[in-house]
């Protein structure tokens, strides 16, 4: 969230100068996008656009993510993540200096295709989880599952610029608000009960590291008509 506030005041003296600019932006436009959340996700998008009678702006974006990545869930535990979202979005774009610079705000309902942790274990492995040492046969594999909620609200700012005579490409930097944000890691084959309190321990701790935003990014290239 302070990456896009601080983004906002940098990009004020762009807007401001875009006044002279001949080009509007009156929509419709189409446009291809190419995401990322958190530096770490790779995705796409398909946008489309119109324009409201006060000048403002609704997007519709069809979203896909894919996530594949590992994650330190105690001392020489990765856990790997293998995530598929897709997600339709609805905003709702400000352009306050009538042009190139807009605010926007809306949610995005996800919905996922798979979204699991895995960890394969090696028997005489060590590992620490939540400060207990054990050895991979009193843990046995570990399976796990996450989710940030199927409605989530966004926030974001964007900027536009022409090229040629109908095109355009924009840059785009959000938040996406975690709704219901779950975290579950589970022993396959625990010695104990202590085994699963511990990964119950991680799996919070992992929560609390996600914290209650994600940012994003989008790079798009499109054109517009009117």
């Amino acid at each position: 969230m302070r990456l896009t506030l601080m983004c906002l005041l940098l990009a004020l003296p762009l807007s401001a100068a875009a006044e002279s600019s001949p080009y509007y932006y009156q929509g419709p436009w189409v446009a291809l996008k190419l995401t990322s959340v958190e530096s770490s996700v790779d995705g796409g998008a398909v946008e489309l656009a119109w324009q409201r009678d006060n000048g403002n702006f609704w997007r519709v974006s069809f979203n896909t993510l894919s996530l594949d990545r590992q994650t330190e869930a105690g001392e020489n535990l990765l856990v790997t993540e293998d995530v598929s979202v897709q997600s339709i979005a609805l905003l709702h774009d400000w352009l306050p200096f009538g042009r190139y610079f807009r605010l926007s705000l809306g949610v995005a309902l996800n919905a996922f295709s798979s979204n699991d942790f895995d960890a394969d274990l090696e028997p005489d492995g060590q590992y620490t989880i939540n400060g207990n040492l054990y050895s991979g046969d009193q843990i046995g594999d570990v399976e796990g599952s996450f989710s940030i909620g199927n409605l989530t609200p966004f926030v974001g700012v964007g900027l536009l610029w022409p090229v040629g005579l109908n095109g355009f490409v924009s840059l785009d930097i959000g938040n996406i608000v975690v709704t219901d944000g779950d975290v579950s890691l589970r022993a396959t084959d625990p010695a104990f009960a202590q085994v699963q309190t511990d990964l119950d321990a991680a799996a919070a701790h992992l929560e609390d590291q996600a914290g209650d935003f994600l940012t994003t990014f989008s790079l798009g290239f499109g054109a517009y008509f009117w």
